[in-house]
């Protein structure tokens, strides 16, 4: 168990959050969105467990509810459960559940069921065998059934969508709100696609609570400032024999050195990590043989004696190694390569330095992408 001390912040956040739902509630509304935006680094898995906590524990609303959080993928949602039993420090009022469990057949009270909503998406392979009917259901899928399950106890449902910022708003998306036809739904990010207005929040048709960044620096969470290395920089580096794509592998490689050295001199057992970005469509180019982005920072690495156990991938498929552990702060990965799956919601305070070979036409992505290496270790 982790012992987490609250910031001001955080408890000012967590008070307004409770305030904000219980007059959301009382309209006796539903599919209401509670917006919860609150900067990369905030905390906001920890401040929404103890919101959850609270609202267990609140006798005030004595209520029999459950709740659905959706994430968007396998390790964002495995990363938020962790961390929520972490904080609670295992046994709690509140019971977290995911597929494993779907064989209860319904959500008991006070129940934290996690998913990632890509398994249920039914224009997938996996989202069609959960939501299609099968011999073993009653003519829906073991999810649709599930849900109504729990509904048919008169049991009310609060979905939870983390990293709301991402595809929300599709038709399958649409479905699955109505098929759980949730009293609250509660949005977390810290980039929200569009926030209620003034006259809503008044009116009770939406909640809105956000976490100022610069309280959040106050704290000590996240970093002030990032320090980005400007064109003109690389050209007054630059020579005709080196590649640019190598300038900026050696300025990570030294940078990444430079911060090692900081944190020793501190007396700090923390191993910085280099992320690298790779552009979506990295391939090699046959017809002029040309090396993929992959390649040259494989190459580079393995020149600069980087050995393999210290070089983690994270890509789609099978192209993953090396990611066991890569969040503790001593582990011994010192450079991550990846395209999307580190983007959006990976906590790993000790990543400190970002190269990006990825041109990024979305601010949504990139403050998300650069948000990475905001988080203080």
């Amino acid at each position: 168990m982790t012992i987490i001390n609250l910031k001001p912040f955080q408890e000012k956040a967590i008070s307004d959050l409770r305030r904000q739902f219980l007059e959301l509630w009382k309209t006796a509304n539903r599919k209401l969105p509670l917006v919860f935006k609150s900067p990369t680094g905030s905390g906001k898995t920890v401040m929404v467990a103890q919101f959850l906590k609270d609202m267990s524990n609140d006798p005030q609303f004595n209520v029999d509810k459950s709740y659905l959080w959706f994430s968007f993928s396998e390790e964002s949602y495995t990363q938020s459960k962790d961390k929520i039993f972490d904080y609670y420090g295992g046994a709690n009022e509140l019971n977290l559940l995911d597929l494993n469990d779907l064989s209860k057949g319904k959500l008991e009270q006070n129940n934290v069921f996690f998913i990632n909503w890509q398994k249920i998406k039914s224009s997938t392979k996996e989202g069609r065998k959960l939501r299609n009917p099968t011999e073993y259901t009653y003519g829906d899928g073991i999810f649709d059934e599930f849900i109504k399950k729990t509904q048919e106890d008169n049991r009310e449902l609060i979905l939870i969508i983390d990293e709301a910022h991402r595809d929300t708003d599709t038709e399958l998306a649409d479905d699955l709100i109505e098929l759980i036809n949730p009293r609250i739904v509660f949005k977390i990010t810290a980039t929200p696609k569009t926030e209620p207005s003034a006259s809503d929040v008044l009116q009770k048709r939406a909640g809105f609570v956000e976490v100022i960044r610069e309280d959040v620096i106050e704290a000590g969470l996240i970093k002030e400032k990032i320090i980005t290395q400007t064109k003109e920089d690389l050209d007054k580096l630059s020579k005709k024999e080196i590649d640019q794509d190598l300038i900026l592998l050696e300025l990570a490689f030294n940078k990444r050195l430079e911060t090692q050295k900081e944190y020793k001199d501190l007396d700090l057992e923390i191993n910085p990590l280099v992320l690298v970005q790779l552009p979506n469509d990295d391939h090699a180019r046959k017809e002029t043989l040309e090396k993929s982005k992959l390649d040259i920072v494989k190459d580079f690495l393995r020149n600069k004696g980087i050995d393999e156990k210290d070089l983690a991938v994270w890509l789609t498929g099978p192209n993953k190694k090396n990611l066991e552990d890569i969040e503790e702060k001593d582990s011994s990965v010192q450079f991550l390569i990846f395209k999307q799956a580190a983007a959006t919601g990976w906590d790993c305070p000790r990543a400190s330095i970002l190269v990006m070979f990825r041109e990024i036409k979305s601010p949504v992505f990139h403050t998300q992408t650069v948000g990475r290496i905001l988080r203080m270790p």
